[in-house]
């Protein structure tokens, strides 16, 4: 699995113990779930809903990284759900304003 970079990120990103959880969570660390995934903690959403989540904090690798260990997926299928989850967000269909 690829070292994440840490130098951006709050607390304790990647570490194998988290220095506190209400702290990450109590502050709206917005790295939580993946430093919580990455910490063999496994989140119960949609595959979807998770690449929406962290689409806007973390580049395309790191997030297919986060995909393959939260769900035990492939290198591959996780970079599909990225690519299918951008196809639904470019066709999402706009409502007009009538």
């Amino acid at each position: 699995m690829m070292k994440m970079k840490k130098e951006y990120r709050q607390h304790c990103y990647g570490n194998k113990t988290i220095s506190s959880e209400s702290r990450c969570s109590g502050d709206n660390c917005k790295w939580f779930i993946p430093c919580r995934i990455l910490c063999d903690y496994k989140f119960d959403m949609f595959e979807y809903s998770l690449v929406n989540l962290l689409i806007n904090i973390l580049p395309r690798p790191e997030i297919v990284q986060i995909l393959m260990k939260n769900y035990s997926i492939s290198h591959h299928a996780a970079e599909m759900a990225t690519k299918r989850w951008r196809y639904i967000i470019s066709n999402r269909s706009i409502p007009s304003h009538t």
